[in-house]
């Protein structure tokens, strides 16, 4: 899975409305410490998980 700058922009900003249905901030800080999802990639605009 592929999350660049703007998709965070998107979820968090954009479309706050919409956090019932989408991911929220919290969301993307749970990618870090969740033990079953590994960060294969990450530069400044994009992260890659697996």
């Amino acid at each position: 899975m592929g999350i660049d700058k703007e998709d965070k922009l998107m979820y968090k900003d954009i479309f706050p409305e919409m956090a019932e249905f989408r991911w929220v901030a919290e969301d993307f800080e749970n990618l870090n410490c969740d033990v079953s999802i590994y960060k294969i990639y990450s530069s400044k605009k994009v992260e890659f998980f697996i």
